[in-house]
């Protein structure tokens, strides 16, 4: 079995792609563990889904799943769970404001023992028009209601690796590290 998957959804990501690819495929090389990339085009229009192809025609790793029509950040990191081999799965955002040369700091906590290890970037660079779609969607989930259990240090950014049985079964039991 895989060690690890990394699942990264893209939309229009054409400047970064090769860049991200190079990066993941450095960092996971250096660590030394069996790995799968799995990139998900979330139905761009530009050329992400051909430079995709062009990477997974010389790297036997990479698995591309391709949806349909911009289904967004939510339903492309669903996709590529359900493709997702490996025991422990890296989900990070395709637009490298999530930096693959952290992705050790994640894999120390999960060789502690750790099945959950989450973090996020405390400068992370939003446009005026994202900070206006997550501070609705936040609204909508609940996330700013006072009465609300739920209290995220940063809205909206799922950078995390977990073990792949932690994404269906939660339990008390379960250990979780967050870094920040």
């Amino acid at each position: 079995m895989l060690k690890y998957s990394i699942v990264v959804p893209l939309h229009n990501e054409q400047e970064n792609v090769t860049d991200l690819y190079a990066r993941l495929k450095s960092v996971m090389e250096g660590s030394g563990e069996t790995f799968e990339m799995v990139l998900v085009d979330d139905g761009s229009i530009d050329g992400t889904f051909g430079l995709l192809r062009e990477i997974a025609a010389v790297d036997s790793r990479v698995t591309i799943v391709k949806l349909r029509r911009n289904f967004g950040q939510t339903a492309g990191l669903a996709a590529g769970f359900d493709h997702a081999r490996g025991e422990y799965i890296i989900a990070m955002d395709g637009d490298l404001q999530h930096d693959p040369a952290d992705i050790p700091l994640f894999l120390e906590k999960i060789a502690e023992g750790y099945d959950i290890v989450s973090g996020w970037r405390k400068n992370r660079v939003y446009f005026q028009s994202d900070r206006r779609r997550i501070s609705i969607e936040s609204w909508r989930r609940g996330a700013l209601d006072p009465r609300s259990r739920h209290r995220p240090t940063k809205i909206a950014d799922g950078w995390r690796c977990e073990k792949q049985e932690a994404l269906f079964i939660e339990s008390r039991d379960s250990k979780h590290f967050a870094l920040r």
